[in-house]
């Protein structure tokens, strides 16, 4: 399923910690990082930061790759990335 998306409300919808995670995205485009550590960083519960990005990853925004038991993801390479990246740039720029 890709991610439509119209409009910063849409992208951002009403949680904090879906924001966090694609700001800490388009801050380290390249990076790879596993729900714990996001959470960490955030000071946001594990398994909300993990639900967050398995969201971001089912509408194309993240990918993620299994290493053991860890699931990394990464921003993807697509269309829909790009996307939401220059959104959340536009409104972050303001």
């Amino acid at each position: 399923m890709m991610l439509k998306v119209t409009s910063v409300a849409t992208l951002l919808g009403a949680s904090r910690i879906r924001r966090a995670v694609l700001e800490a995205f388009a801050d380290h485009p390249g990076e790879s990082v596993h729900g714990r550590e996001m959470a960490r960083r955030l000071g946001a519960s594990q398994p909300a930061v993990s639900r967050v990005m398995n969201e971001l990853q089912r509408q194309g925004v993240l990918v993620a790759e299994m290493h053991g038991r860890e699931k990394i993801f990464t921003l993807a390479h697509t269309a829909t990335a790009r996307h939401v990246m220059g959104i959340l740039g536009s409104v972050t720029d303001d």
